[in-house]
């Protein structure tokens, strides 16, 4: 009887889920995936031990590594977290879950071609920049507008 080749082990990231109650879930997904399915998946697989309540959508949720949100659109391997292969033990990066208490803002394609234009000709523009030693040319650039008004517009440090 012919022996069968061992099927090929995808790497795989570990994720320690960390809600704001303390409790915690180790889950596993493939280096490629993005963050946004890896919300679903965690939305899809929701425990009912969990105290947090299930929110309406994955778009609610938020992961937090190191104080800076993830981006729907990033993969984790993008992210540079550690990946293992079956059957090695995994090593896990802690995440914060955190789950949003109003709905995400809907965001169309003009207003994304509006601020990419905005951020463009501000950084073509010639005014004399701030003197303000740290802040750089870029930054001085910025308005709240640009990032989005409250928490994690694009300002917040979680620590």
């Amino acid at each position: 009887m012919p022996v069968e080749p061992p099927i090929p082990q995808t790497p795989q990231i570990s994720l320690k889920l960390l809600l704001i109650s303390g409790t915690r879930k180790v889950m596993s997904f493939d280096a490629t995936t993005l963050v946004s399915r890896v919300k679903e998946l965690i939305w899809n697989g929701w425990q009912s031990d969990w105290q947090e309540e299930r929110p309406p959508t994955p778009s609610y949720l938020w992961i937090v590594h190191l104080g800076k949100v993830l981006q729907d659109d990033s993969t984790l391997e993008g992210l540079s977290f550690p990946s293992w292969t079956p059957p090695s033990p995994p090593t896990s990066t802690v995440v914060h879950l955190w789950i949003r208490n109003a709905p995400p803002p809907a965001v169309d394609d003009s207003t994304l071609k509006k601020k990419a234009r905005r951020v463009t000709m501000r950084s073509n523009s010639t005014r004399p920049l701030s003197t303000h030693a740290t802040q750089t040319p870029a930054a001085a650039d910025v308005t709240a507008d640009e990032h989005g008004s409250g928490c994690c517009g694009g300002g917040c440090i979680i620590c």
